[in-house]
């Protein structure tokens, strides 16, 4: 029996889903309509994504991989979904929002990641390195959540136009507060290596509650 259904492909697992559709990523012709099975698993697919509506727009002439301009210059681009409309206007999406629908905490979590982008820029574009957090991003997350005596569901967000990035916070007051507390207690390094994974996150929250409070 089949674990997950979308559309009229039956997958055993979440996993053999997300395979077959990496196949179709990693293994088309960039620019190049999808067709047969693989054009008729893109549009069940993308009835699922949490956005449908908004990314069908004026209705879906054909599917193509193409490139994912990369968030820092000089680092490599990567294939993405896009959809062109019968309007012509086209548009990108994710596949993994599609599988996993996000939920609010996600979407607040993306949102972050956005308002600190500036400060991991700096970093990678005086390296022209990928720059990761050596304290768990998550870990800095959550304290920041604590510390500022907020839940998740508090957090209002503005949504990311179509194409065109993330969901921001609706409160620029408190996208300063958490890019001060970011900036304060974030370790950003450069060099590969495993490091940032030698401490449990809750550890991590529970350092960081001690260290600082959101500014």
């Amino acid at each position: 029996m089949a674990k997950l259904q979308i559309g009229s492909f039956p997958f055993p697992s979440k996993k053999a889903a997300r395979d077959r559709i990496r196949k179709i990523l990693w293994g088309s012709d960039w620019n190049k309509p999808l067709t047969g099975e693989d054009d008729a698993l893109m549009r069940a697919l993308l009835e699922r994504h949490p956005y449908y509506d908004e990314k069908r727009g004026a209705g879906i002439a054909e599917f193509y991989i193409s490139e994912k301009p990369p968030d820092t210059p000089g680092q490599p681009t990567n294939p993405c979904f896009y959809l062109r409309r019968t309007d012509g206007s086209a548009t990108d999406f994710s596949y993994l929002q599609c599988l996993n629908p996000p939920d609010h905490r996600s979407d607040v979590l993306c949102a972050m990641r956005y308002a600190i982008q500036p400060q991991v820029e700096l970093i990678e574009r005086d390296s022209g390195e990928h720059a990761h957090h050596v304290i768990p991003f998550l870990a800095l997350a959550e304290a920041f959540i604590v510390a500022a005596d907020l839940e998740w569901k508090d957090i209002g967000l503005i949504r990311g136009r179509d194409g065109c990035g993330s969901d921001q916070f609706a409160d620029p007051a408190l996208a300063r507060r958490w890019s001060s507390f970011h900036g304060q207690l974030a370790v950003l390094k450069v060099e590969p290596g495993s490091e940032h994974l030698a401490r449990k996150r809750g550890d991590w929250k529970a350092k960081l509650l001690r260290d600082a409070k959101p500014g």
